[in-house]
């Protein structure tokens, strides 16, 4: 059985999300996206229609075949386009980890590496409550 996610779905998506970040319009770049990712536009259709079903974009049917009208958050979030409080402490802990690696001396490396155990070893779910912070701006306890 092919793996229709990863091998049409997923890609279709993350066009999707490129072309409404950088503003393009999503209505007519059907035929662009099925070119792109070589799928004829009976595949493209079947993957909107998919998409649309699992309420990651929300499309319109025309004669000429589907249309994507917009990408909703769960469809930003599923490619990274969205913040979310796991994939938040993924980044912050990977960020760690990066200016850990990229020390330029070993005093600098040793003052990094303590403050990445420090700061893992907090726990997910006090690093995911800081991440949610940092993504809504709301300090707990100050609305």
């Amino acid at each position: 059985m092919r793996d229709l996610w990863t091998t049409r779905d997923l890609p279709v998506l993350r066009e999707y999300v490129e072309l409404d970040a950088t503003g393009d319009d999503l209505f007519n770049a059907t035929d662009d996206i099925a070119a792109k990712l070589g799928l004829d536009s009976d595949e493209l259709d079947n993957s909107i229609h998919k998409l649309t079903t699992a309420g990651y974009i929300t499309s319109a049917a025309t004669f000429g075949g589907a249309y994507v009208t917009d990408v909703t958050e769960r469809g930003l979030r599923t490619v990274g386009a969205w913040p979310d409080t796991e994939s938040g402490v993924d980044r912050l802990i990977a960020a760690l980890e990066a200016l850990v690696a990229s020390a330029p001396d070993e005093p600098t490396r040793t003052k990094r590496r303590a403050t990445l155990e420090q700061v893992s070893g907090l726990g997910r779910d006090t690093l995911a409550a800081v991440v949610a912070t940092v993504i809504t701006g709301q300090l707990p306890g100050s609305q």
